[in-house]
């Protein structure tokens, strides 16, 4: 599995972590039964590291802009982080289990959730950025804008 330009969001700080995260998933899933439990713990600490920061940056942008679906996509996040977590300490680690679920769950999360996470935000700072323009206040005037002179 390749990154495509299609699996970007259009928030640069999520696309970022999206993309380490996905690099992530392809050391995973060129690990084996005969890698040392050192490597395989390594790989997963950092991708708990990582899902955890990813986790906190959306659901930070979701509170700041009000996005209606925050508890189902909290939910999700709880319920990835528990299933890597699930991996960490599990001797009989199975690397193509992992990078399915994985792969999965990074697939649908761009595709689907940060998606529609990302179309909400850009819409309302589009928004914003128009009333802004609108109302920007537009400085002293000249006279001869006012009819003077």
């Amino acid at each position: 599995m390749e990154w495509e330009e299609a699996y970007e969001t259009g928030l640069p700080d999520i696309d970022v972590l999206h993309r380490h995260i996905f690099v992530l998933i392809q050391r995973v899933s060129s690990m084996d039964e005969r890698t040392n439990r050192s490597g395989i713990r390594e790989v997963i600490v950092e991708l708990e590291r990582l899902t955890l920061d990813h986790f906190a940056r959306e659901e930070s942008l979701m509170i700041t802009n009000e996005y209606p679906d925050l508890a189902k996509h909290v939910a999700e996040h709880t319920k990835l982080f528990l299933e890597v977590q699930a991996y960490q300490d599990n001797t009989a680690f199975k690397a193509p289990r992992l990078s399915r679920v994985l792969s999965n769950w990074l697939l649908s999360d761009i595709l689907m959730e940060d998606r529609q996470l990302a179309l909400h935000v850009l819409r309302l700072r589009t928004h914003a950025s128009d009333v802004a323009a609108r109302t920007q206040w537009p400085g002293p005037r000249r006279p001869e804008e006012e009819g003077h002179g």
